[in-house]
């Protein structure tokens, strides 16, 4: 019997606080496929707080700083803007997540 090769690889986290403040983390033999959210709910820092679960899985918070009305937690994957939910996200690494605290309108001007 042949097994499944799973392979693994580093998963770099980055989470942009403000302008002055950047937190790195590096997450090593993260399984290709792994969705973001199994990745981000292992971590045992930045504090997290993360609603719902799978398709609904929303950041709440981060380092404790909440998502409101008009800001909340974007991302990015390997420098694309990630158009689908922590959940849903698979990972293939080696892969860089950069995560900032901003609007959806900036958020997405970053990009063009």
């Amino acid at each position: 019997m042949i097994e499944d090769y799973v392979s693994t690889g580093e998963v770099t986290l980055e989470f942009v606080i403000d302008d002055e403040t950047t937190k790195s983390y590096v997450v090593d033999n993260v399984a290709t496929g792994s969705t973001l959210e199994s990745l981000m709910r292992n971590l045992s820092s930045p504090k997290m707080e993360i609603g719902g679960e799978g398709a609904t899985a929303f950041v709440n918070s981060i380092d404790g700083i909440s998502t409101d009305a008009t800001r909340g937690w974007t991302y990015t994957i390997d420098g694309e803007f990630a158009t689908t939910g922590i959940g849903t996200t698979e990972l293939n690494p080696p892969t860089k997540v950069v995560w900032k605290f901003t609007t959806l309108e900036e958020a997405t001007a970053d990009q063009e």
